[in-house]
């Protein structure tokens, strides 16, 4: 099926697919552990592909508050993804 919120370019699919990858390990888990672990791959995997796309590092203090701007949204990993790639674009 079709995913209508999965981003159309780069780096967002990348993100955003490794986010999809570990939301697969949710019933295997607790509550903490999973969000816990989303939050790890997106760090990790923005991390990583930063300096290819001409991005700064995020934090992981970052990537909390873009998923903490992301809830209650219909489009929960697309906006979390686009929250990343946003704080990493720009120098606050």
């Amino acid at each position: 099926m079709k995913d209508i919120f999965r981003p159309s370019n780069k780096p967002a699919q990348i993100l955003y697919d490794a986010w999809g990858d570990e939301t697969e390990k949710r019933r295997d888990k607790e509550y903490e552990e999973w969000v816990a672990g989303e939050r790890e791959v997106m760090f990790q995997t923005a991390n990583s592909i930063a300096e290819e796309y001409g991005l700064k590092p995020i934090t992981m203090e970052q990537v909390k508050e873009a998923e903490y701007r992301a809830y209650g949204h219909v489009d929960y990993g697309a906006k979390w993804v686009y929250g990343i790639l946003d704080k990493m674009r720009h120098t606050d």
